[in-house]
């Protein structure tokens, strides 16, 4: 994913999954269902707001600095509220970029409408969000008792968040951090969603650390009209992140949590917990350029995505297992994205770690192997393979531990040129 990644992580940040319900509590908040398309106003002392802070506060460790509003809205209500938090925070370059690399790569149909594909699967799955920017826990008023607690503990460790590691500051978009974006993502869905498991945990005596993380799974519904790129972007902050604040807490409780708040992190680190208590950074890749093509494309924007970033694409390509060996050991990446009237061309230079002696460029061989297979679906020579599809050919190159991916309306010939212009540097 790009930087735009940030607003799927919102959203997914919205997210509570209400479909599923898991069994164990017995002590659901709302004493009965709220009348459907009912609402009513944000109140600061609203005793359901406050009594689902106070029982996260002691589940968390977080102690409540002041209080929150509550809102009750309609479906309809509560999606336009989220959408206007998205326009407000987010760039429309940004999410259109966002598209644009993710058709290029065959992530998705070139038919799709990327940005209400999004909006579709939250609105299936949402089950409330808190805004940073009021300090207000906005929740449907369609859930019933035992959805509408999960989903009011989840939001009421956000508003904890937010008082103590400024949630208002970590959601603000960067340009081209889209890996660091989404590492804050996984973190503050991984710590919410842990933190939720403990109260719907409570009554048997266990915790969310006690749930095996086999458990854990990507929640995408090969039925659904949309797509599983999206599906998987929007559901891998709760999946990857509460992996690792699990892994977190099984070291040392939730203060290894909170430190995790005051360092920067990358999704690497999220994924790879050892990565992470190593302080183990990202390589710096120099960005592509596109002086290898004829044409006078100019940049659009230049990305790091980051490992989760490539895996999900990866996972376009293959299968997961395969897409997960692909983008292991990934050190650091750089995208360009750029156009020429309405022309557009990506440039991806994936750079992996060093492998141990004798063949230190094993990690980068292995997954050039993977991708040109499942990508391109051919045998490749060494360092290069091409495949020509209208109405553009995508390439995939090799040179020492870099991995380059290319999309152009070109032919094979410009762009093995390319890759070796931009492999030079």
């Amino acid at each position: 994913m790009t930087r735009a990644a940030a607003w799927l992580v919102l959203a997914a940040c919205a997210s509570a999954p209400h479909r599923a319900e898991p069994v164990g509590v017995t002590a659901a908040l709302p004493t009965e269902p709220v009348p459907a398309e009912a609402s009513r106003p944000a109140r600061t002392d609203d005793p359901i707001v406050r009594r689902a802070l106070l029982r996260m506060s002691v589940l968390r460790s977080l102690s409540i600095e002041r209080p929150v509003a509550g809102v009750l809205l309609s479906r309809s209500e509560l999606m336009a509220k989220l959408e206007q938090h998205v326009a407000s925070g987010y760039p429309r370059h940004a999410i259109a970029s966002e598209e644009q690399f993710a058709k290029l790569l065959g992530a998705i149909g070139r038919s799709v409408d990327y940005e209400r594909a999004t909006f579709a699967l939250i609105d299936e799955q949402i089950g409330g969000f808190y805004e940073p920017s009021d300090e207000t826990l906005y929740l449907p008023s369609d859930l019933d008792s035992r959805s509408g607690a999960f989903a009011l503990v989840h939001e009421a460790v956000h508003a904890l968040q937010d008082q103590h590691f400024d949630l208002k500051k970590r959601e603000r978009y960067v340009e081209g951090a889209s890996d660091a974006m989404l590492a804050q993502g996984c973190l503050a869905e991984g710590d919410a969603t842990s933190a939720m498991a403990d109260f719907m945990l409570e009554d048997e005596g266990r915790t969310a650390i006690d749930v095996p993380d086999s458990t854990l799974s990507h929640l995408v519904d090969e039925k659904s009209s949309v797509p599983a790129y999206v599906q998987r972007s929007v559901f891998a902050p709760y999946v990857e992140g509460t992996r690792f604040v699990n892994a977190l807490r099984r070291k040392g409780g939730w203060d290894e949590v909170n430190r995790a708040w005051t360092q920067p992190l990358t999704t690497e680190q999220v994924l790879h917990e050892d990565k992470w208590a190593a302080q183990e950074p990202a390589l710096d890749v120099p960005a592509p350029t596109f002086s290898g093509l004829d044409a006078a494309y100019g940049f659009v924007e230049i990305d790091q995505k980051g490992e989760l970033g490539v895996r999900l694409v990866f996972e376009s390509w293959t299968s997961k297992d395969e897409a997960t060996r692909a983008a292991s050991h990934w050190g650091g990446d750089r995208s360009a994205l750029a156009k020429d009237g309405a022309r557009a061309a990506l440039a991806w230079r994936i750079r992996y770690d060093e492998a141990p002696s004798p063949d230190r460029e094993a990690y980068a061989r292995g997954a050039f192997e993977i991708l040109t297979r499942a990508a391109l679906g051919g045998a490749a020579a060494k360092t290069f393979a091409c495949a020509a599809r209208a109405p553009s050919a995508m390439a995939i190159a090799r040179k020492g531990r870099d991995l380059l991916v290319l999309v152009a309306p070109s032919e094979c010939a410009a762009l093995e040129r390319w890759s070796a212009a931009v492999l030079s540097n």
